[in-house]
């Protein structure tokens, strides 16, 4: 009888804290793509009992990450990952519920590699589950130009003077992001009247180049003759303008 006690105590502990963890996948791939390209791969995480899950922090072991954590469709969280920036979440799933991180492959461009790499990494789920408080996948990155510094991190939006300058017929445009924003690049005559959209996309944390070359817009319809320029960005809160000159 006692131990029938003991037993009936253990299932009603499991019934109220035992929150059950699940992925849909325990790989999220970043493969085959080109260090320019922007590389992406989400898991759905349930809630597989009738009491809240509890999503405390995310972590890699190795490399950075820009997340994305969804719920309905409605976004919860979002934050830059790394080995070093174990941030606290409080992400909570419903009971028999699910939510969706969505991972950014972060990776600044430092110098040429030529020869392909498989890279792995570990991220860790850390939450209140009772099966599995520390929920591991893994992430495989096949990077076929370039190699990871992850010690370099933009803090800040920074709007780069186009080179060349005067240019003719094309120029490359930097700017810097610290965070995965929407970003727009817009080119201006100096009566403000629009001329070209060069940007209009979201993108990740780092340095971005775009090249406005008068060729091909001309090949859009547009004529642009010689004279000063403006070029705009806007992204969030941050806007920014510099002026550039085509000399035909």
């Amino acid at each position: 009888m006692k131990k029938f006690i003991i037993f009936l105590n253990m299932l009603i502990t499991l019934s109220v804290f035992g929150q059950n963890i699940s992925v849909s996948k325990d790989t999220v791939t970043f493969l085959d793509f080109w260090i320019s390209q922007e590389a992406s791969d989400s898991i759905h995480v349930y809630n597989n009992d009738s009491n809240v899950l509890s999503i405390d922090s995310i972590y890699s072991q190795n490399y950075m990450y820009y997340l994305k954590i969804s719920h309905n469709d409605s976004l919860v969280n979002e934050f830059l990952m790394h080995s070093q920036n174990m941030i606290p979440l409080f992400v909570d799933i419903p009971a028999h519920d699910s939510a969706k991180i969505v991972f950014y492959l972060f990776i600044p461009i430092i110098k040429e590699s030529s020869s392909p790499t498989i890279y792995t990494d570990t991220i860790s789920i850390l939450n209140n589950s009772i099966n599995n408080p520390i929920k591991r996948i893994t992430a495989l990155t096949d990077i076929t130009l370039g190699i990871l510094d992850e010690n370099y991190l933009p803090h800040k939006f920074v709007l780069s003077q186009n080179y060349p300058n005067p240019f003719n017929p094309s120029t490359t445009i930097k700017f810097t992001i610290p965070k995965y924003n929407f970003v727009t690049l817009k080119i201006f005559d100096l009566l403000g009247r629009e001329v070209a959209t060069l940007l209009n996309e979201e993108k990740p944390p780092g340095v971005h180049e775009v090249v406005f070359d008068t060729r091909l817009q001309n090949g859009q319809g547009i004529s642009l003759a010689s004279g000063v320029y403006i070029y705009q960005i806007k992204s969030g809160n941050f806007t920014a303008s510099k002026k550039f000159v085509l000399m035909k």
